[in-house]
């Protein structure tokens, strides 16, 4: 059986090493803050998500720069204008560099964490 690790690691080797290097410290980021995220590599997406169980972040390498999705993006709070996009309810943040990000990075990878757990625990009406 092929790892997580292992599947992810394949997936970025066709990626310029500054995109991989990338695209690992978001990774690394975000199972910090949801330890218990699922990953799932969707080759035919091309993206590598992230849930519980619900995606609800999404790393999208490009050649040049990395997308990271956020599938709750318009119930976000953004004061630095990070996010791009214009749908209903998804939203991205273009990455070429993590310098300067980590911080609001952090905070929006929190934010929908957040967001997605009021979801799971919203009690339904009868």
């Amino acid at each position: 059986m092929v790892s997580q690790d292992q599947t992810f690691g394949k997936y970025l080797e066709k990626f310029p090493e500054k995109i991989r290097k990338i695209a690992l410290s978001l990774r690394v980021m975000i199972l910090k803050i949801i330890p218990n995220a699922q990953e799932k590599v969707h080759i035919g997406m091309k993206w590598i998500t992230y849930g519980i169980p619900r995606s609800i972040i999404a790393i999208k390498p490009e050649y040049d720069h990395i997308k990271l999705f956020f599938f709750e993006g318009t119930r976000l709070m953004d004061p630095s204008n990070l996010l791009k996009g214009s749908g209903t309810r998804l939203r991205f943040v273009p990455i070429s560099t993590l310098a300067n990000m980590k911080e609001d990075l952090n905070l929006l990878i929190e934010q929908v964490s957040d967001v997605q757990k009021k979801r799971t625990f919203r009690k339904r009406k009868i």
